[in-house]
């Protein structure tokens, strides 16, 4: 497909003046971020004025060097690079310059968007590079192309989209440094970018020039030993559900460069101070399978990831990247790319529908899943109401793969449909820890 670039200025254009027509080299960015907590803790959305404090001298220091003033702008401007909008609006604020935007006109398996933009600062020429990471919809379904083995082949295939336009673009200028950023799918694109950068050498930049800041980072990277570039920082917070995927134990990647875990044991209280009627569940500990956040994800990864107990045993298992790919991977992405390619209100009453049905437990799961091509039947009639066109073998084929891969952790599944259930309950703790109000209320608490 090919990108909807939208350009602004030209390759020699000045850096924007302020009001008094003097270079902006200080400001506050204000983004007025829809709270990601309204979409399960609210009955409508609710949205929070979040301020970010730029400033040119930031870039005055070493990159090697952690700064918690750069973290929280390059948060912002990764949180603002979900929309064409939104992220112009902080190129303009701060005064870059020669913006280009890469946001494809329609998403598909192996889309990408993100932005350059330019700013002359003292005897540098700073290249920003901010992948979105969020407010996206068929680019989900590239989150889940592992590949069979190496790094994460969807992630990899992205960064490499985005270098060779980079690659490009730095041909304008002399004497480069580089600003890169991401959250959350954008984190794990960035930081695979970034280990393209500094393994092919093909851009002229030293590592103290090269600003690298990722947040809620999945891992991405297949290698030994450790990539710790000192100049890559990746801001998680170690209870994040999304910063334990992809799993290092089961299939083997990792990050490059050094993680900063902003988590704290008063997390919660932090996190009110910022948005105080916060859903955050507490979490709930279960003796017999876990005791602590930490042991949650390993018994959460190491049950969805168990092998089969017998070779006549009729279910699906993603006990190996191989059998992943062999047997869940494809499913997985028709299923996003078809949900995603619905009119939203169709989605949300399959989502509303299903939510409710939920609640009848064990009877409903049987009842839809418990017969072969039960999943398929269930699904269809929505997607016949809605008019959408589908490839009726390739969906019935992934549904029925679905529906055995669930099958087969029935019992592990059911517990998620039960009220009050404590695999629900931290679930959901974890999830909310990876939304942005929590990054945001951490990084200004935690890091120093």
């Amino acid at each position: 497909m090919l990108s909807a670039i939208f350009l602004f200025g030209c390759a020699k254009a000045e850096n924007p003046k302020d009001e008094t027509g003097e270079p902006i080299s200080e400001t506050t960015v204000i983004f007025n971020h829809e709270l990601f907590y309204g979409y399960i803790g609210y009955s409508e959305i609710k949205k929070l004025d979040l301020s970010f404090l730029y400033k040119d001298s930031f870039f005055d220091a070493d990159a090697t060097v952690f700064s918690k003033d750069l973290a929280m702008v390059s948060f912002g401007n990764a949180l603002m690079a979900h929309a064409e909008k939104d992220v112009s609006e902080f190129y303009k604020k701060t005064g870059f310059d020669d913006v280009e935007l890469h946001f494809e006109e329609e998403t598909g398996l192996d889309s990408v968007s993100f932005s350059f933009a330019h700013k002359a600062i003292g005897g540098k020429n700073l290249v920003s590079v901010s992948i979105r990471g969020n407010d996206y919809y068929k680019e989900w379904a590239n989150n889940f192309e592992l590949g069979e083995s190496g790094n994460h082949q969807g992630f990899y295939k992205c960064a490499l989209k985005v270098y060779g336009l980079l690659k490009n673009y730095v041909l304008s200028y002399n004497n480069v440094s580089l600003w890169i950023n991401g959250y959350s799918r954008g984190g794990a694109i960035a930081n695979v970018l970034s280990h393209i950068i500094l393994s092919k050498k093909e851009i002229n930049v030293a590592k103290k020039d090269m600003f690298v800041y990722t947040f809620g980072t999945p891992k991405a990277l297949d290698f030994s030993g450790e990539l710790a570039y000192e100049n890559v920082f990746n801001v998680i917070n170690s209870r994040d559900i999304i910063t334990h995927f992809v799993p290092e134990k089961e299939y083997g990647l990792k990050r490059c460069g050094i993680d900063i875990d902003v988590y704290s044991e008063n997390a919660e209280a932090i996190i009110r101070e910022v948005v105080a009627d916060v859903y955050l569940p507490t979490f709930m500990p279960d003796n017999y399978n876990y005791k602590t956040e930490k042991e949650f994800v390993d018994y959460l990864f190491s049950t969805l990831t168990a092998p089969k107990v017998s070779d006549d045993d009729p279910f699906v298992y993603i006990s190996t990247r191989e059998e992943y790919v062999s047997n869940i991977q494809r499913p997985i992405e028709t299923a996003l790319l078809t949900a995603f390619g619905l009119p939203e209100n169709v989605l949300t009453q399959i989502m509303t529908d299903t939510s409710s049905r939920l609640s009848e437990g064990l009877p409903f799961i049987l009842g839809t899943l418990g017969k072969e091509y039960g999943l398929y039947d269930y699904i269809v009639p929505y997607l016949n109401d809605a008019g959408y066109s589908f490839d009726e073998s390739v969906l019935r084929e992934d549904s029925e793969q679905i529906r055995k891969f669930i099958l087969g952790k029935l019992a592990f599944v059911s517990t998620f449909t039960v009220k009050d259930s404590k695999n629900l309950n931290n679930a959901m703790r974890l999830a909310c820890m990876h939304f942005a109000e929590s990054y945001y209320a951490l990084i200004n608490a935690r890091v120093e």
